[in-house]
């Protein structure tokens, strides 16, 4: 409803958009991930300047989709905005450990506390919030594949867990029903203390600058700076 407000436009499969939908819109500029839409470049250029940005980090990627667009000075401002909130919450966040997992079908992935931490954990970091020492890491990788048995590791005193099934929502409440009644989930400290908390697949898993980074920011007072 917001986006339709504001006049967003659905153009299809986040990896498949239609280029009729998107000739309809008659845009001045097209700009997508390299590493998702690389291979529309051709048919995209054909309708339109086309740019297409290789991952990096966020508030990088931020400024510069606000330089592209004219809105440096506000994105600035935001961020600016952001780093006062964020300085605050670390300066109050507890050394409580927390462990974050996103649930999948067949299995679980835990993204890292680390250089090259995908955003919403990014955000995590810079607000201070501790990680579990499997969660952590100093070289640059990005997330890690536990299975069943090895999700005991996650011993956070506090448990954020994200259900994704897929592109299409519609199956997630049905996969967490079946995840939080498995036994091997139960015996997870954060989990058995009562501390455990679904959060939204939009923020942390289709995380698009500075509202999704305030929504995580959001979690970690709802749920760090507030448990029990």
């Amino acid at each position: 409803e917001a986006a339709r407000r504001s006049s967003v436009s659905d153009v299809g499969h986040p990896l498949q958009p239609s280029i009729e939908r998107i000739i309809a819109l008659k845009p001045d500029l097209i700009v997508g991930s390299a590493e998702m839409h690389g291979r529309l470049r051709d048919s995209a250029s054909r309708i339109a300047p086309t740019l297409l940005i290789e991952q990096m980090d966020w508030k990088r990627q931020y400024r510069l989709l606000a330089d592209i667009t004219g809105n440096g000075d506000k994105a600035q401002a935001a961020l600016e905005g952001y780093e006062r909130r964020v300085a605050a919450i670390r300066a109050r966040v507890p050394a409580t450990p927390v462990s974050v997992v996103r649930v999948r079908p067949g299995g679980f992935h835990v993204y890292l506390d680390g250089p090259s931490a995908y955003a919403p954990y990014a955000v995590l970091q810079e607000a201070g919030v501790k990680r579990t020492a499997y969660e952590t890491t100093s070289d640059g990788g990005i997330l890690k594949r536990p299975d069943w048995e090895e999700i005991s590791a996650l011993t956070g005193d506090i448990l954020l867990y994200v259900v994704v099934s897929g592109f299409d929502p519609a199956p997630d409440d049905a996969l967490a029903a079946s995840t939080v009644a498995n036994p091997l989930w139960k015996m997870l400290p954060a989990v058995a203390a009562g501390r455990a908390h679904r959060v939204d697949r939009a923020t942390w898993m289709g995380f698009h600058g500075i509202a999704s980074a305030h929504r995580v920011l959001d979690d970690v007072e709802r749920f760090v700076l507030k448990a029990p």
